[in-house]
C-alpha cells in the first residue's frame, strides 16, 4: 500500500518513474522469493476534484500502482474508487480533515473496497422489511 506521503512533500517525495521501479522490483522479488499472491492497494487522496494537483499527482502513483500489479496478477484494491463513490452524495470533510488521513467511517470505506476486491458484495438482509 502506498499512500498520499510518496507524493505530498514533492521535494522529499518519491518521482513516479522511481515509484514505479521500486514497486516493481519489490513486486518481483516478493513473487520470486515468496510464491505469495500480492494484494496492492491504490493509494488515494480524499477529494472530489479530480483536477485539484495534489489528487492528479495520486491518480498518477495509483495508475501506475494499478498497472505493475496487473502485470503480477495481484489483487487491486481499488481505493480511490471507493472514495469517489462515497465522495458523489458527501463532502470530503464527512470522511477526513486532511484528505489523507480518514476518521473512522473512512476506514470502513476502505475495509469495503478490500471486500470488494476479495469478490465479496452486500446483499440485502433476508429479513429487511420492503
Amino acid at each position: 500500500m502506498s499512500g498520499a506521503s510518496s507524493v505530498t512533500i514533492r521535494s522529499k517525495g518519491v518521482p513516479v518513474d522511481e515509484y514505479e521501479a521500486t514497486v516493481r522490483s519489490l513486486f518481483q522479488r516478493t513473487a520470486d522469493g515468496t510464491g505469495a499472491g500480492l494484494i496492492v492497494a491504490e493509494p488515494l487522496h480524499i477529494n472530489a476534484d479530480p483536477t485539484d494537483p495534489m489528487r492528479t499527482m495520486i491518480d498518477s502513483y495509483g495508475a501506475v500502482a494499478r498497472r505493475v500489479a496487473s502485470e503480477f496478477d495481484a489483487i487491486i484494491v481499488r481505493q480511490q474508487q471507493a472514495f469517489d463513490a462515497a465522495l458523489a452524495t458527501t463532502s470530503p470533510a464527512d470522511w477526513s480533515n486532511d484528505g489523507v488521513h480518514p476518521f473512522l467511517p473512512g476506514h470502513a470505506v476502505i475495509a469495503l473496497a478490500y471486500l470488494r476486491a476479495f469478490g465479496f458484495t452486500l446483499a440485502p438482509s433476508s429479513d429487511s422489511k420492503s
